[in-house]
């Protein structure tokens, strides 16, 4: 081979060269702005789910909220109903108590007639 020859086939391999870097640079160039769209979409239908995830959520705890209201003031009216029974029960407690404490006071204070009045009769009844 003469010199020319190899120079010229060192210029066509160096132009080949050239050309296969440029053509994988770019198919890189083009990979990557097509992983670029992957991305976008990617992320823009994560933004649409996160916000229907949001709104479900919210819906969620709105009616969670609603519920244990609705519970919480059941259970606080059952609460003040047997509360007020309590009391009721304790206050004719108290009353019958007050009754039959008066009635022992009536008769502790009456004891000395009541004693005399209880031997009268067991006096004339053994007579």
């Amino acid at each position: 081979m003469s010199f020319a020859e190899e120079l010229s086939n060192l210029g066509k391999e160096i132009n080949a060269s050239f050309d296969a870097r440029v053509n994988f640079l770019g198919k890189n160039i083009t990979d990557v702005k097509n992983m670029q769209l992957d991305a976008k979409k990617l992320i823009s239908h994560f933004s649409k789910d996160r916000k229907a995830m949001g709104r479900k959520l919210r819906a969620d705890l709105g009616g969670f909220v609603e519920d244990l209201t609705d519970t919480v003031d059941g259970l606080k009216a059952k609460f003040h109903k047997e509360q007020n029974a309590i009391h009721r029960e304790c206050k004719e407690a108290h009353s019958a108590w007050m009754g039959a404490a008066k009635s022992m006071t009536s008769k502790r204070r009456n004891f000395g007639g009541n004693l005399t009045k209880a031997k009268q009769k067991a006096s004339q009844k053994s007579h």
